[in-house]
């Protein structure tokens, strides 16, 4: 589920990047709709969508540019990902997905990263060696953090 308070950074980093005035009640009607209509998005899908949308619009998104954004994203991650048996994912898929998370934060947060990310969501599913060295370069000390999280796993 979409927090309220991931809603409100995503709104207003549009509001910053695209240069649309926010008020305080504006921003607090908006939040109010966009966590109802994003209410089964996680936080992180809700950010990489919201940076997909971004980097397409050209004035304030609605809610359906997100929406748009985040079905592709889905869409993407269907075509890359193999077929899981039904339960709990195994050890792979789990750090997998904890390092593409990590990996989508920090490009958001700092856009030195916003490149070698792009790279690292195009270079196919799982973790094969060009997506492992992009993870690196991108997470530094954070990698081998990851390394150990799933040897503890």
């Amino acid at each position: 589920m979409a927090t309220k308070q991931a809603i409100i950074t995503q709104l207003t980093q549009f509001a910053t990047v695209l240069r649309h005035k926010l008020t305080p009640e504006e921003l607090a009607a908006l939040s109010q709709v966009w966590g109802e209509l994003f209410q089964a998005v996680s936080d992180q899908e809700l950010t990489c969508a919201c940076r997909m949308a971004l980097q397409r619009c050209r004035f304030f998104p609605v809610p359906a540019d997100v929406k748009s954004a985040l079905d592709e994203l889905r869409r993407q991650t269907r075509q890359n990902q193999p077929a899981l048996p039904p339960g709990k994912p195994d050890k792979v898929t789990r750090w997998v997905s904890a390092v593409s998370g990590q990996v989508c934060r920090k490009s958001w947060r700092d856009a030195r990263f916003k490149a070698a990310a792009n790279a690292y969501f195009e270079a196919g599913p799982g973790m094969n060696s060009r997506r492992e060295q992009l993870a690196r370069d991108i997470l530094g000390p954070e990698f081998v953090e990851f390394e150990k999280w799933a040897e503890a796993v």
